[in-house]
């Protein structure tokens, strides 16, 4: 029963974020600046606006591995540094973009910081034995640092698009998700090493999203409604087998989960593909640059050429 509950909520943290993705991605350009165009929150939102958001819930965190580092016990100790790293959150992310970010690096850096807890949550259910409770604080606190700078130095140097983000990270975590369901189905008794199994497939899948499937130039929107479906096909195969054994319910739960997946890709085959020339315009974002021509005039005034001029920060 352990088990099926850590399966559940591996499930339901990519519900969530599929929801999210969907109710605030749209595949719109991010170049929107006029008041008039942005009369729907859900139709518009900046790099700075999700990474704001994820970075102070990631200060509450933040907030509460800091007080089990420095000894707290009691609920009120807890509390108010909650509060604080609330606060400290929203305080450093605004500031740290305070001249704006791209979607892409707030993506990184979101994802990262998923990624980095991911790390070591694993590393703490094997330590959970003998690791005193400020030890694994600091090797959450430690993980989620590595990979907020890990996501950010990657997108720096890649230059990837929102929806190639968002298709290698969903592609890490069905390659983790269908691994913990195959886990039981080969064998009930799941062995002590599974926790490690999943990691490992969540990291494959994530080298194989960014190497392969990321070319299939996926629009952001598309993998979250292919995510959604895939959770929701899940949950209804899982909930014929739930008085099942782990073997039959593990079973069904992956069989609708492939279901799911195949045909959220099969339903959205027909929706626009991202703008291949997003790369272009996160550059000219990052660096804030702009084209300006100059027409060049003749004797007679007349228009013989004409110049570009480019400006920017570089």
């Amino acid at each position: 029963m352990t088990y099926r509950f850590l399966v559940f909520m591996f499930a339901w943290g990519i519900a969530l974020a599929g929801f999210a993705n969907i109710s605030l991605a749209h595949d719109v350009p991010e170049a929107r600046s006029s008041r008039q165009q942005r009369s729907n929150i859900f139709d518009y939102v900046s790099g700075r606006d999700e990474l704001v958001l994820f970075q102070t819930l990631h200060g509450a965190a933040v907030g509460v591995e800091l007080c089990m580092i420095t000894g707290c016990e009691d609920y009120d100790s807890f509390e108010s540094a909650a509060a604080l790293g609330l606060a400290g959150g929203l305080t450093v992310s605004l500031l740290a973009t305070r001249n704006g970010i791209s979607t892409p690096a707030a993506q990184a850096a979101n994802f990262g910081t998923i990624w980095g807890f991911w790390h070591g949550q694993v590393l703490n259910y094997y330590l959970d034995d003998w690791g005193e409770p400020w030890q694994r604080a600091t090797t959450l606190l430690v993980g989620q640092s590595l990979g907020l700078l890990s996501g950010l130095t990657l997108e720096r140097t890649l230059s990837p698009t929102p929806g190639q983000i968002a298709q290698t990270v969903s592609t890490g975590f069905w390659f983790g998700a269908t691994t913990a369901m195959v886990l039981p189905i080969i064998d009930e008794d799941v062995p002590s090493w599974s926790m490690l199994s999943v990691l490992l497939a969540t990291d494959v899948g994530t080298a194989v999203g960014a190497r392969w499937l990321s070319k299939a130039n996926m629009g952001r929107g598309r993998v979250a409604y292919v995510n959604l479906m895939g959770v929701v096909g899940g949950f209804l195969g899982g909930s014929y087998a739930v008085d099942s054994t782990d073997r039959a319910y593990f079973s069904a739960m992956l069989a609708g989960t492939a279901t799911g997946l195949g045909f959220g890709l099969f339903t959205s085959r027909k929706w626009k593909s991202e703008n291949r020339n997003s790369r272009i315009q996160t550059a000219m974002t990052r660096h804030n640059l702009q084209l300006t021509p100059s027409p060049t005039l003749g004797t007679s005034n007349n228009v013989e050429g004409l110049t570009l001029q480019i400006t920017g920060t570089l």
